[in-house]
């Protein structure tokens, strides 16, 4: 449960690569376009950002990457020149669950401290209750964020670190609901690069040498490992 020696490096599920030849991309332009259409379709929930890593080492070059995130569930995508090819890739993944002891004693020790600052105002009998009642309040609201409409509180509490790993683990109620979206947001995506690529392609008269979908061998679905990480937890 409170995975101490598990990383938070995401889990590779699925990997799509291609190279062409005889064009010249914008790599800003192509990750500008699936922008622009994923912010028209307002998928709740979902984080886009560009994020860089290094091609090497720490002083090397870095490469930019589009960046596809909802709850737990990434697409990291690439455009880039290799010599006198471009190469395309996107892979699929899920950044895993963990909640580690350390975080636990602190939230304790934060709750320590605000019952503290409640007696201390209050007297022990009415800051007890005062406390407690925050407390419930503040769980029956982390309970119910779907149900008020709260889909981005939601997508970022998930972000924050400590907090999001106890809210996962004693607040995110896993539904039908989150387990169909979470296929709908893989479909949809999915869908929207493929889409994207054959645009690019058409539009640059660009020459494929090789596309290929990876996935590593005797790996377990995205969907049935979060189903198993939300039970370890429970």
């Amino acid at each position: 449960m409170f995975g101490l020696w598990k990383s938070k490096k995401p889990i590779v599920d699925t990997y799509e690569h291609g190279v062409f030849e005889e064009c010249e991309f914008s790599t800003s332009e192509f990750y500008a376009s699936i922008e622009k259409e994923l912010e028209a379709r307002q998928m709740p929930g979902l984080i886009i950002e560009r994020i860089e890593h290094n091609e090497g080492g720490l002083l090397s070059a870095k490469r930019q990457y589009l960046r596809l995130r909802r709850e737990r569930l990434v697409f990291d995508v690439c455009l880039a020149p290799f010599g006198t090819y471009w190469f395309y890739s996107h892979r699929y993944s899920l950044i895993p669950f963990t909640l580690r002891l350390w975080e636990l004693l602190l939230i304790l020790l934060l709750f320590a401290g605000v019952e503290g600052f409640y007696v201390s105002l209050f007297g022990l009998m009415l800051g007890s209750i005062l406390f407690g009642s925050s407390l419930l309040a503040m769980g029956l609201l982390m309970r119910n964020l779907l149900v008020m409409g709260l889909n981005d509180l939601d997508a970022a509490l998930i972000q924050i670190p400590v907090i999001g790993a106890i809210y996962e683990a004693f607040f995110r109620k896993e539904t039908y609901h989150r387990e169909d979206t979470r296929r709908a947001y893989i479909t949809i995506i999915n869908s929207i690069l493929q889409e994207k690529l054959k645009q690019l392609r058409e539009e640059k008269n660009a020459k494929l040498v090789d596309y290929t979908v990876a996935t590593p061998p005797s790996h377990p679905s995205i969907l049935s490992m979060i189903a198993n990480l939300l039970r370890m937890a429970k």
